[in-house]
């Protein structure tokens, strides 16, 4: 879990992960409606990127992309976008 508070120490953003030994997987994430227009949501996603990659996690799933309003921020900080399935019908 990645916080990221205001000077005064007023949490305003919360990103929650999972990993493995390959990957990082969002679960969820919240941010303070007041802060929206301050970048401390970007902030802390930023964090926990450089984090990872510390780690040695080269992929991190941001999950969330079908919603254009969502999906816009997210793919803001690069992207492949990959299926988790494709299916298909016989005739």
């Amino acid at each position: 879990m990645f916080e990221t508070f205001t000077k005064d120490c007023k949490l305003v953003s919360i990103n929650v992960f999972s990993t493995d030994v390959k990957q990082a997987y969002f679960l969820f994430g919240a941010n303070d409606p007041k802060f929206r227009d301050s970048f401390l949501g970007t902030t802390c996603l930023w964090r926990s990127l450089n984090l990872f990659s510390d780690m040695g996690i080269k992929e991190v799933d941001l999950e969330g992309i079908n919603i254009p309003e969502r999906g816009y921020f997210k793919l803001s900080f690069g992207r492949s976008i990959v299926p988790y399935y494709r299916a298909s019908f016989l005739s």
